[in-house]
Protein backbone atom coordinates (compact mmCIF):
# COMPACT_ATOMS: atom_id res chain seq x y z
CA UNK A 1 0.00 0.00 0.00
CA UNK A 2 2.91 2.35 0.74
CA UNK A 3 4.35 2.08 -2.78
CA UNK A 4 0.96 2.66 -4.38
CA UNK A 5 0.26 5.64 -2.13
CA UNK A 6 3.69 7.13 -2.85
CA UNK A 7 3.17 6.84 -6.60
CA UNK A 8 -0.27 8.47 -6.28
CA UNK A 9 1.08 11.36 -4.19
CA UNK A 10 3.97 11.99 -6.61
CA UNK A 11 1.73 11.79 -9.68
CA UNK A 12 -0.90 14.14 -8.27
CA UNK A 13 1.63 16.60 -6.84
CA UNK A 14 3.39 16.64 -10.21
CA UNK A 15 0.28 18.18 -11.75
CA UNK A 16 0.30 20.87 -9.05
CA UNK A 17 4.02 21.64 -8.97
CA UNK A 18 4.67 21.70 -12.72
CA UNK A 19 2.18 24.57 -13.00
CA UNK A 20 4.46 26.48 -10.62
CA UNK A 21 7.62 25.73 -12.59
CA UNK A 22 8.89 22.72 -10.63
CA UNK A 23 9.93 19.82 -12.87
CA UNK A 24 10.04 16.22 -11.68
CA UNK A 25 13.57 14.81 -11.76
CA UNK A 26 12.81 11.33 -13.09
CA UNK A 27 16.14 10.02 -11.80
CA UNK A 28 15.23 11.03 -8.25
CA UNK A 29 12.17 8.77 -8.08
CA UNK A 30 13.64 5.82 -6.28
CA UNK A 31 13.79 3.75 -3.13
CA UNK A 32 16.65 4.37 -0.73
CA UNK A 33 17.65 2.46 2.39
CA UNK A 34 15.21 4.29 4.62
CA UNK A 35 12.70 5.93 2.32
CA UNK A 36 11.05 6.41 -1.04
CA UNK A 37 11.65 9.84 -2.53
CA UNK A 38 11.03 12.08 -5.54
CA UNK A 39 12.36 15.59 -6.22
CA UNK A 40 10.76 18.49 -8.06
CA UNK A 41 13.30 21.10 -9.15
CA UNK A 42 12.70 24.81 -9.76
CA UNK A 43 15.09 27.63 -10.61
CA UNK A 44 15.88 28.51 -6.98
CA UNK A 45 14.21 25.90 -4.83
CA UNK A 46 13.37 22.19 -4.93
CA UNK A 47 10.62 20.20 -3.24
CA UNK A 48 11.13 16.63 -2.10
CA UNK A 49 8.41 14.09 -1.35
CA UNK A 50 9.55 11.34 1.00
CA UNK A 51 7.96 8.24 2.50
CA UNK A 52 9.90 7.03 5.55
CA UNK A 53 9.61 3.30 6.18
CA UNK A 54 10.48 3.29 9.89
CA UNK A 55 8.18 6.11 10.96
CA UNK A 56 5.46 5.43 8.36
CA UNK A 57 5.35 9.11 7.47
CA UNK A 58 5.01 11.14 4.31
CA UNK A 59 7.21 14.24 4.47
CA UNK A 60 7.21 17.30 2.20
CA UNK A 61 10.61 19.00 2.28
CA UNK A 62 12.36 21.84 0.47
CA UNK A 63 15.93 22.98 -0.16
CA UNK A 64 17.88 25.37 -2.36
CA UNK A 65 19.00 24.55 -5.90
CA UNK A 66 22.63 24.81 -6.98
CA UNK A 67 23.76 24.23 -10.57
CA UNK A 68 20.30 22.98 -11.47
CA UNK A 69 20.24 20.30 -8.75
CA UNK A 70 18.87 20.13 -5.18
CA UNK A 71 21.69 20.75 -2.70
CA UNK A 72 19.79 18.27 -0.47
CA UNK A 73 20.05 20.09 2.85
CA UNK A 74 16.37 19.42 3.26
CA UNK A 75 14.02 21.27 5.61
CA UNK A 76 10.58 19.97 6.56
CA UNK A 77 7.39 21.67 5.35
CA UNK A 78 4.79 19.07 6.33
CA UNK A 79 4.87 15.68 8.06
CA UNK A 80 1.90 13.29 7.94
CA UNK A 81 1.45 9.77 9.30
CA UNK A 82 0.50 7.02 6.82
CA UNK A 83 -0.53 3.86 8.64
CA UNK A 84 -3.73 2.59 6.99
CA UNK A 85 -5.65 -0.46 8.15
CA UNK A 86 -6.99 -1.38 4.69
CA UNK A 87 -7.17 -0.20 1.08
CA UNK A 88 -10.12 2.10 1.71
CA UNK A 89 -8.28 3.72 4.61
CA UNK A 90 -5.15 4.04 2.45
CA UNK A 91 -7.10 5.82 -0.29
CA UNK A 92 -8.61 8.26 2.20
CA UNK A 93 -5.23 9.00 3.81
CA UNK A 94 -3.60 9.47 0.39
CA UNK A 95 -6.24 12.05 -0.54
CA UNK A 96 -5.61 13.85 2.75
CA UNK A 97 -1.83 13.91 2.18
CA UNK A 98 -2.19 15.29 -1.34
CA UNK A 99 -4.61 17.94 -0.08
CA UNK A 100 -2.23 19.02 2.70
CA UNK A 101 0.84 19.08 0.45
CA UNK A 102 -1.10 21.02 -2.20
CA UNK A 103 -2.08 23.63 0.39
CA UNK A 104 1.56 23.92 1.50
CA UNK A 105 3.00 24.53 -1.98
CA UNK A 106 0.09 26.69 -3.15
CA UNK A 107 -0.02 29.04 -0.15
CA UNK A 108 1.79 32.14 -1.41
CA UNK A 109 3.02 33.33 2.00
CA UNK A 110 4.53 29.92 2.79
CA UNK A 111 6.27 29.73 -0.58
CA UNK A 112 7.69 33.24 -0.31
CA UNK A 113 8.98 32.51 3.18
CA UNK A 114 10.59 29.27 1.99
CA UNK A 115 12.29 31.07 -0.90
CA UNK A 116 13.63 33.65 1.55
CA UNK A 117 15.13 30.85 3.59
CA UNK A 118 16.94 29.20 0.66
CA UNK A 119 18.22 32.58 -0.58
CA UNK A 120 19.50 33.36 2.91
CA UNK A 121 21.20 29.97 2.95
CA UNK A 122 22.98 30.69 -0.33
CA UNK A 123 24.17 34.06 0.99
CA UNK A 124 25.62 32.43 4.09
CA UNK A 125 27.65 29.65 2.52
CA UNK A 126 28.69 27.05 5.03
CA UNK A 127 26.34 28.37 7.71
CA UNK A 128 23.29 26.50 8.90
CA UNK A 129 20.04 27.93 7.58
CA UNK A 130 17.47 28.68 10.26
CA UNK A 131 13.76 29.33 10.20
CA UNK A 132 12.74 32.71 11.62
CA UNK A 133 9.55 33.83 13.43
CA UNK A 134 7.90 35.21 10.27
CA UNK A 135 8.15 31.79 8.65
CA UNK A 136 6.67 30.26 11.80
CA UNK A 137 3.73 32.68 11.86
CA UNK A 138 3.09 32.07 8.16
CA UNK A 139 2.94 28.33 8.82
CA UNK A 140 0.27 28.95 11.45
CA UNK A 141 -1.96 30.47 8.74
CA UNK A 142 -2.83 26.86 7.84
CA UNK A 143 -4.50 26.51 11.25
CA UNK A 144 -5.54 30.13 11.90
CA UNK A 145 -6.22 31.77 8.48
CA UNK A 146 -6.88 35.19 10.02
CA UNK A 147 -3.20 35.46 10.99
CA UNK A 148 -2.36 36.36 7.38
CA UNK A 149 -4.25 39.65 7.58
CA UNK A 150 -3.05 40.30 11.13
CA UNK A 151 0.56 40.04 9.97
CA UNK A 152 -0.12 42.68 7.32
CA UNK A 153 -1.72 45.00 9.89
CA UNK A 154 1.19 44.41 12.27
CA UNK A 155 3.72 45.34 9.63
CA UNK A 156 1.79 48.47 8.57
CA UNK A 157 1.24 49.59 12.16
CA UNK A 158 4.70 48.95 13.60
CA UNK A 159 6.93 48.69 10.54
CA UNK A 160 7.97 45.19 11.58
CA UNK A 161 6.65 42.04 13.22
CA UNK A 162 6.95 42.35 17.01
CA UNK A 163 7.70 38.67 17.53
CA UNK A 164 6.92 38.25 21.23
CA UNK A 165 4.00 40.67 21.27
CA UNK A 166 2.40 39.19 18.14
CA UNK A 167 2.65 35.69 19.61
CA UNK A 168 1.09 36.77 22.91
CA UNK A 169 -1.59 39.10 21.51
CA UNK A 170 -2.64 37.26 18.35
CA UNK A 171 -1.55 33.61 18.38
CA UNK A 172 -2.01 32.66 22.03
CA UNK A 173 -5.73 33.61 22.27
CA UNK A 174 -6.47 31.60 19.12
CA UNK A 175 -4.57 28.62 20.49
CA UNK A 176 -6.50 28.74 23.75
CA UNK A 177 -9.83 29.05 21.96
CA UNK A 178 -9.00 26.07 19.78
CA UNK A 179 -7.95 23.87 22.71
CA UNK A 180 -10.88 24.93 24.89
CA UNK A 181 -13.37 24.29 22.11
CA UNK A 182 -14.35 21.24 20.12
CA UNK A 183 -11.46 21.23 17.67
CA UNK A 184 -11.08 18.09 15.59
CA UNK A 185 -8.20 15.73 16.24
CA UNK A 186 -6.79 16.56 12.80
CA UNK A 187 -6.61 20.30 13.55
CA UNK A 188 -5.06 19.75 16.98
CA UNK A 189 -2.50 17.38 15.48
CA UNK A 190 -1.67 19.85 12.71
CA UNK A 191 -0.94 22.59 15.25
CA UNK A 192 1.21 20.22 17.32
CA UNK A 193 3.07 19.09 14.19
CA UNK A 194 3.85 22.71 13.24
CA UNK A 195 5.15 23.39 16.74
CA UNK A 196 7.30 20.23 16.64
CA UNK A 197 8.71 20.93 13.18
CA UNK A 198 9.50 24.58 13.83
CA UNK A 199 10.92 23.84 17.29
CA UNK A 200 13.35 21.46 15.60
CA UNK A 201 14.19 23.70 12.62
CA UNK A 202 13.65 27.19 14.00
CA UNK A 203 16.12 29.74 15.27
CA UNK A 204 16.42 30.74 18.93
CA UNK A 205 13.56 33.25 18.59
CA UNK A 206 11.16 30.64 17.20
CA UNK A 207 11.99 28.10 19.90
CA UNK A 208 11.53 30.75 22.59
CA UNK A 209 8.20 31.90 21.16
CA UNK A 210 6.85 28.35 21.00
CA UNK A 211 7.86 27.36 24.52
CA UNK A 212 7.70 30.52 26.61
CA UNK A 213 5.08 32.59 24.76
CA UNK A 214 2.67 29.97 23.43
CA UNK A 215 2.98 26.84 25.59
CA UNK A 216 3.88 28.14 29.05
CA UNK A 217 0.71 30.26 29.46
CA UNK A 218 -1.54 27.28 28.65
CA UNK A 219 -3.20 25.24 31.38
CA UNK A 220 -2.12 21.66 32.00
CA UNK A 221 -5.36 20.46 30.43
CA UNK A 222 -4.74 22.49 27.28
CA UNK A 223 -1.16 21.27 26.92
CA UNK A 224 -2.36 17.70 27.45
CA UNK A 225 -4.37 17.96 24.22
CA UNK A 226 -1.25 18.87 22.20
CA UNK A 227 1.39 16.76 23.91
CA UNK A 228 0.41 13.35 22.44
CA UNK A 229 1.23 14.71 18.97
CA UNK A 230 4.51 16.42 19.91
CA UNK A 231 7.87 15.08 18.77
CA UNK A 232 10.20 13.89 21.53
CA UNK A 233 12.24 17.09 21.25
CA UNK A 234 9.13 19.25 21.50
CA UNK A 235 7.89 17.32 24.54
CA UNK A 236 11.23 17.78 26.27
CA UNK A 237 11.37 21.49 25.42
CA UNK A 238 7.80 22.03 26.60
CA UNK A 239 8.33 20.20 29.89
CA UNK A 240 11.55 22.08 30.63
CA UNK A 241 10.01 25.47 29.84
CA UNK A 242 6.95 24.81 31.99
CA UNK A 243 9.19 23.96 34.95
CA UNK A 244 10.60 27.49 34.64
CA UNK A 245 7.21 29.16 35.08
CA UNK A 246 7.24 31.67 37.91
CA UNK A 247 11.00 31.48 38.35
CA UNK A 248 13.22 34.53 38.01
CA UNK A 249 16.18 33.96 35.73
CA UNK A 250 19.24 36.11 36.25
CA UNK A 251 20.09 37.68 32.88
CA UNK A 252 23.44 36.92 31.36
CA UNK A 253 25.87 39.81 31.14
CA UNK A 254 26.09 41.08 27.56
CA UNK A 255 29.15 40.14 25.56
CA UNK A 256 30.51 42.14 22.65
CA UNK A 257 30.77 39.16 20.30
CA UNK A 258 27.03 38.51 20.69
CA UNK A 259 25.98 41.90 19.33
CA UNK A 260 24.58 40.40 16.12
CA UNK A 261 22.44 37.93 18.07
CA UNK A 262 21.10 40.75 20.23
CA UNK A 263 20.12 42.71 17.13
CA UNK A 264 18.24 39.73 15.72
CA UNK A 265 16.32 39.26 18.96
CA UNK A 266 15.00 42.82 18.78
CA UNK A 267 12.91 42.02 15.70
CA UNK A 268 12.74 40.15 12.46
CA UNK A 269 14.78 41.82 9.73
CA UNK A 270 13.56 42.11 6.19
Amino acid sequence: MEQKAFEQVVMRMRAVLEKQGYVLDENSVRQGKTSLHAFFVGSEMAYGIFYEFDTKRFVLRYCSVENGKPEEKWRNRSVLLFDPENEEDASRMTDSIVSDFTDEVSEKDNTVAALQQVKKHRRKKGEESKTDPLFFFNRLVNVFPEIREELMVERITYGQIRTAAFATEKVLPKTRALLQGEASEAVTKKLADIYSELYMNGDVDVRSVITFRLLNPLSDAEVAKLEPYFSNDMKTGCQFARKMRGKKIKPEKPKKHRAIVAENLNGVRR
